[in-house]
């Protein structure tokens, strides 16, 4: 099963089961999604971007120069970002998501080569379990 089909049957899970205890008392599951990347995408819909980061507030400045923000604004709050999405149309949006694609085949490749190196299969066949 697809992880998005499987998000979604989640999801209405989740959604029934509230639906079962609304009135009643005690705990209620709420869901909600995130990008941990969140920042990284809103570059991606304006630039390429494949600069490796230490941390995910290392994309703030980058955001900001693109969309024209000032170094005071948190690009966290509801009205920056509502700024940041009034820029962005659906052609950014397509190229979002295909500089997302060859991230991520990037990545894919790169974790393929990684794993299949003989030095890493030579030194794994080299332990012992004793």
């Amino acid at each position: 099963m697809k992880p998005r089909r499987k998000n979604i049957q989640i999801c209405d899970q989740l959604r029934k089961g509230n639906e079962a205890t609304k009135g009643k008392r005690g705990k209620r599951i709420f869901h909600a999604y995130s990008n941990v990347n969140f920042d990284l995408w809103l570059i991606l819909h304006k630039e390429d971007y494949s600069k490796p980061v230490i941390s995910n507030d290392a994309y703030i400045s980058v955001v900001r120069r693109i969309y024209g923000l000032s170094e005071k604004e948190s690009i966290k709050k509801k009205i920056v970002i509502e700024k940041i999405l009034a820029q962005i149309d659906l052609d950014d949006v397509k190229k979002a998501i295909e500089r997302a694609d060859v991230i991520r085949e990037r990545k894919i490749s790169t974790d393929k080569k990684n794993y299949t190196t003989p030095y890493k299969i030579d030194s794994l066949q080299k332990l012992s379990f004793k």
